[in-house]
């Protein structure tokens, strides 16, 4: 095969086919020249090799089961952990463990959940098939996806466990105050707190009532001291619990707060009902203010107040057996501070139970 340019008539050859034109005038050569030429010199066109991937059957690597000391932060396992867990101090540091007289009020149970001893704090799980699950989390050291997978090891969590980063957050507790506050150490995904994002080094508050996400993960924290308060949106699972101090506790059963932004338990039930068009439309029917009750103490009984909005459907209560009026609207019940008391509220699909616990057992 000859070049195509009447005033070269050169002889392709393979350099010609390499270079994709004519080494004598420089003329490209067009996808049909090519084709021809490689046939008259019998060269093929290229092909990748096929790659043939082998199938593999093997098991999923299950996880080892840990725990990590809070005082060096070293991950305990096998005959260790199980000394630690009997009450042994730390191999790494030597410093007690908080199993140590499990039956003293640092280390007591709830329904089979572990609660928080020395140094730890407790929190709520209000994401995904493990939701309502208790675990503790040690205060003042670095703590990302490790330190979660006592909750999110079950299935369900496998794609959510990437987004967290190794050293993802960090819990601090005032000595003076004991109001608690989260950390950001540079997560990748983020750290928020009610919606707003956590910009580092500056520590934010968290309070009980409060919505920890990371990510798409959401955390509240659990009551650390008795009597309390638990409130689950019982079609979420979504749970918060608050203490119940001297003071006034005022709690919001509606969407939006009084400054407008999103509840903490409404910003948690949107969040697993993603995906869900009619669990979320059954949520938006309660309104932005809707439905009060504030629990105070007086003398020695716990007092209810319970309240709508004005022109607000009002929801319906079960467990509250005598309701007297103390104004306009507003309702009052009595509880035996010393008796474990459960009411449930309805309205449409959506049901709170709000229970109060004298003790943590």
């Amino acid at each position: 095969m000859y070049c195509s340019d009447p005033d070269c008539s050169h002889l392709l050859a393979e350099a010609d086919l390499a270079a994709g034109c004519c080494q004598n005038c420089y003329d490209m050569l067009d996808a049909t020249q090519i084709e021809v030429l490689r046939k008259e010199i019998g060269i093929a066109k290229y092909a990748p090799p096929e790659i043939t991937i082998p199938d593999k059957n093997e098991e999923a690597i299950a996880l080892p089961e840990f725990e990590m000391c809070p005082s060096c932060s070293a991950d305990l396992m096998d005959q260790s952990l199980s000394e630690w867990r009997q009450g042994a101090p730390c191999p790494i540091c030597q410093e007690p463990s908080p199993h140590q007289n499990a039956t003293d009020s640092t280390q007591v149970t709830l329904a089979g959940e572990k609660w928080a001893g020395p140094n730890m704090l407790s929190f709520i799980l209000n994401s995904g098939p493990n939701i309502g699950a208790s675990f503790s989390l040690p205060i003042g050291v670095d703590l990302g996806r490790n330190n979660l997978l006592q909750v999110l090891a079950i299935p369900g969590y496998e794609s959510k466990r990437g987004y967290l980063s190794g050293e993802h957050f960090k819990l601090h507790v005032s000595k003076e105050s004991g109001i608690v506050s989260i950390e950001d150490l540079g997560s990748r995904n983020g750290t928020y707190i009610n919606g707003v994002k956590i910009v580092g080094p500056i520590p934010e508050d968290l309070n009980y009532g409060d919505v920890l996400n990371l990510h798409d993960l959401s955390f509240s924290l659990s009551a650390q001291s008795s009597p309390f308060l638990r409130i689950t949106h019982k079609p979420s699972r979504v749970v918060i619990e608050h203490p119940l101090f001297d003071a006034p506790l005022r709690l919001h059963l509606g969407r939006h707060t009084s400054d407008g932004g999103r509840e903490a338990w409404f910003r948690m039930a949107q969040t697993e009902f993603v995906g869900n068009s009619d669990a979320l439309a059954a949520l938006e029917t309660i309104s932005r203010r809707h439905l009060f009750l504030e629990f105070e103490r007086k003398e020695n009984q716990i007092s209810v107040s319970i309240w709508n909005e004005v022109d607000k459907i009002s929801f319906g209560v079960q467990g509250v057996e005598k309701l007297f009026s103390t104004g306009p609207s507003v309702f009052e019940h009595l509880i035996d501070p010393n008796e474990h008391k459960s009411m449930v509220f309805t309205h449409g699909k959506n049901v709170f139970e709000v229970e109060y616990f004298p003790v943590r057992t």
